[in-house]
């Protein structure tokens, strides 16, 4: 693609290309975190598999059925809530 940023076609929710690049990392970083987390509810056998997959792969798995019962039982922990929300607020602190 040639030309200036300024003949860009804005990203989603027509943010900024700084603000979707944050926001692209900070998902990165929570879905590595649920990736973890989910990880930990697999049997020990199939976990060095399950965290080797890619998030194109993950993201994949949380749309089966096994994989949203796996994200909603995470996802009621405290811990996972906060541990999200850390993660989406350091991102934005590292910025300004």
């Amino acid at each position: 693609m040639t030309g200036s940023s300024a003949h860009r076609v804005p990203s989603v929710g027509g943010a900024d290309p700084i603000t979707q690049a944050i926001r692209d990392e900070v998902l990165t970083k929570q879905q590595l975190y649920l990736q973890q987390e989910i990880a930990k509810t697999i049997p020990v056998k199939e976990r060095n598999h399950f965290l080797d997959q890619d998030l194109s792969a993950f993201r994949t798995f949380l749309q089966t059925d096994n994989g949203k019962e796996k994200l909603s039982s995470v996802m009621q922990k405290p811990e996972t809530e906060n541990q999200l929300k850390n993660i989406e607020s350091n991102g934005y602190k590292e910025v300004h």
